[in-house]
């Protein structure tokens, strides 16, 4: 799995294509950043287009299965939690409240 730095540096950097955030997938893989420097990064690609960010949970976790690889998406988000991001590249240096 790739953390949001090596797809910055081995993706964006040569062809430009911008970077989804994942929040769940940056648990397996932060690649030496904080959340928030990671969703900075990722953000920054995004140019003038509103950026996309990906919030899933995982499947395992919902479902208490160890069987299951803990990578794996659930298919329904349980514990959604209000997160807040701030970035100049998001909101044009807005706080952007991310809730159901």
């Amino acid at each position: 799995m790739y953390s949001v730095k090596d797809l910055y540096e081995g993706i964006h950097k040569r062809i430009g294509i911008p970077i989804v955030f994942d929040y769940h997938h940056y648990k397996f893989n932060t690649g030496g950043q904080t959340e928030q420097e990671a969703l900075e990064m990722a953000l920054s690609t995004w140019g003038d287009i509103t950026p996309v960010v990906h919030y899933s949970e995982s499947k395992a976790e919902q479902q208490l299965d160890e069987s299951i690889r803990p990578q794996a998406h659930s298919d329904l988000i349980k514990n959604y939690q209000i997160h807040m991001v701030t970035s100049r590249y998001y909101g044009r240096g807005k706080t952007q409240r991310i809730s159901n």
